[in-house]
């Protein structure tokens, strides 16, 4: 199983290939959870091509979650390419267009249809290879959160969990990952989670490591969030339960 935590514009769908535990073995099963309302709609479409079921979308953004990410772009747009003010400002009038058509699709922030994608784990465990989209936050609670983003932002970071002045607030579903992992996941799996959501890691981590849960997770994939907790204990705590820890920008790359 990989277990993809914040999959953003979908850079990151296929890193579990790049682990060691990946293997020969064709019949994984991924999991993408996303709450940024202005990008769920290109991911549901995203999660059909690679299932076969439509064709691959073209929002004419790049994709990218991050400055460092846009940046890679810039030179294409006639835009300065170091990673700052000048650079985004520059990025977000040359791609105002396709800004401007990003729309939430209120269908997809629903609970019935968000406890039917979750239930697929159960129904799915072991079956062939299937990409599985859950329009929503990662958490320890199943709960409304308010979800802050824009247009803009979505393109140099994605939503955030934290209020700002220049985005506006819209209520996402927020989904208990230890609980639901244990009840649809066995020991005997192989779980591989990549985590880039923006300080929940601390909440969803000490929470599998304190009920002994961390033990169905073979290997973390993270960006680690200094400002939510402490990310040095909480990588020697998983290291201790025999986790394998991979950090972004080190071990792997987030950007594909």
């Amino acid at each position: 199983m990989y277990i993809d935590l914040g999959v953003n514009w979908c850079n990151t769908l296929s890193l579990y290939k790049q682990t060691p535990l990946a293997g020969q073995d064709e019949n994984w099963q991924v999991y993408g959870f996303e709450a940024s309302t202005l990008i769920q709609p290109f991911v549901e479409k995203y999660f059909s091509w690679l299932n076969g079921d439509g064709p691959e979308p073209d929002n004419g953004l790049p994709p990218s979650g991050s400055s460092t990410d846009l940046a890679r772009y810039a030179a294409k747009y006639g835009c300065p390419q170091q990673a700052g003010d000048a650079m985004r400002k520059c990025m977000w009038k040359a791609l105002e267009t396709p800004l401007s058509l990003l729309k939430a699709d209120p269908r997809l922030n629903d609970t019935n249809l968000i406890e039917n994608r979750l239930s697929q784990a159960s129904i799915q465990n072991g079956k062939k290879m299937q990409y599985n989209f859950v329009p929503a936050a990662a958490g320890i609670a199943n709960e409304w959160i308010t979800l802050w983003e824009s247009p803009q932002q979505v393109i140099r970071g994605g939503g955030l969990n934290i209020q700002k002045s220049f985005l506006s607030p819209v209520t996402v579903r927020s989904v208990d990952i230890p609980s639901w992992i244990k009840s649809n996941f066995v020991f005997d799996d192989i779980i591989i989670i990549k985590m880039d959501i923006e300080g929940a890691e601390h909440g969803i981590l000490d929470t599998l490591l304190n009920d002994n849960q961390i033990k169905m997770i073979d290997m973390i994939l993270w960006e680690c969030h200094d400002w939510s907790g402490n990310c040095g204990k909480l990588r020697e705590r998983l290291l201790e339960a025999n986790v394998t820890v991979w950090e972004e920008g080190k071990d792997y790359n987030g950007f594909e």
